[in-house]
């Protein structure tokens, strides 16, 4: 289903086009698709010995996907190749690093990008996302692995489109994200099974999307993103916050060395690993350093930088090694 974002929460869930000349919406797809060259390219960072190798590519060049990992495979699903004009994808890839190959899955319903995605009992849980950038999803659909099938899930209670997304205490987070007409979010809310629904609870301390995240310990860990000033100014943030359930929010954590939105990110034995990404003020710098924070001292150092320039890539952590596929660089 597609919400506006004049739908009320507390109202009925009704099918809504969201009727918006794309033309208000220049900045919500980032740089011209002219600029823009999608990669499939696959690499893998080893914290052991700080290097990256590169391994077999994705079969389909594309951006903005979405990553989860189930029994030590990465699945990549949605995203977008502009370059290509393929525009919005459905396609779902699996990556078995045993073999360094990659396979197709069945494919998702919905065309989408800026897609999130969790793995959840074993199952693939892909949320939100967008078709073009003036039509926003609330679309949950669920993948199963063992029947190669997609089913539809309950609908979040608010369309939005690169959202940072957790599993924590059994329960799926979804914090921020961008909506309608450039709107950034601090909606937050959670899928609890015990209800079978969404419920909105606190709000994010600051609106963003595009940020890094990651979850130690049963603590979600959001870093950097765009915090949209109107559809046509956005500006690059580089504060840290953290959410532990019942406490609540925690900000004023150790800011990151570079402030850097579109990000790639994985959490490592409680260090949580930022790869690429932009920078935007005047222009756009985009980027292949790696930034690494420690959740246990609340400092950011630096490891060895990806051998790709890149941003909007998908990645995924595997038997303690940060896998990171896809994105955008320019040109």
């Amino acid at each position: 289903m597609v919400r506006s974002r004049w739908t009320h929460p507390g109202a009925i869930a009704l099918p809504v086009v969201l009727v918006t000349l794309l033309a208000v919406l220049p900045a919500c797809d980032g740089p011209d698709p002219e600029e823009l060259t999608e990669i499939a390219r696959l690499e893998v960072y080893d914290p052991a010995l700080d290097t990256w190798t590169t391994l077999t590519p994705m079969n389909m060049p594309r951006s903005t996907a979405a990553a989860a990992v189930i029994d030590s495979k990465l699945y990549v699903v949605g995203g977008r190749d502009m370059r290509r004009r393929r525009g919005a994808m459905n396609v779902l890839e699996i990556y078995d690093p045993a073999t360094d190959s990659w396979v197709y899955g069945a494919n998702m319903s919905t065309k989408r990008w800026g897609v999130a995605a969790v793995a959840y009992n074993d199952e693939l849980w892909v949320m939100g996302g967008a078709l073009t950038a003036d039509t926003i999803y609330d679309i949950v659909e669920i993948y199963s692995p063992a029947t190669d099938t997609w089913r539809t899930g309950e609908a979040m209670d608010f369309a939005r489109f690169r959202p940072a997304v957790a599993v924590v205490d059994n329960k799926i987070y979804t914090a921020g994200g961008i909506g309608a007409e450039g709107t950034d979010f601090d909606k937050f809310e959670v899928w609890d099974p015990q209800y079978n629904q969404w419920l909105t609870t606190d709000a994010m301390p600051v609106a963003r999307g595009q940020c890094a995240y990651g979850v130690h310990e049963g603590v979600f860990y959001i870093a950097g993103g765009f915090r949209w000033v109107s559809p046509t100014e956005k500006t690059t943030l580089d504060r840290v916050d953290s959410y532990t359930p019942g406490t609540r929010w925690v900000s004023g954590l150790a800011t990151m060395p570079w402030p850097r939105a579109e990000t790639a990110s994985g959490m490592i034995n409680g260090k949580l690993y930022v790869v690429g990404g932009i920078t935007e003020t005047t222009g756009i710098t985009y980027h292949n350093r790696l930034d690494i924070y420690d959740v246990a001292t609340d400092t950011w150092t630096s490891g060895a930088p990806s051998d790709t320039i890149r941003a909007e890539a998908a990645a995924g952590v595997i038997d303690g090694k940060l896998y990171v596929v896809g994105g955008y660089n320019g040109g």
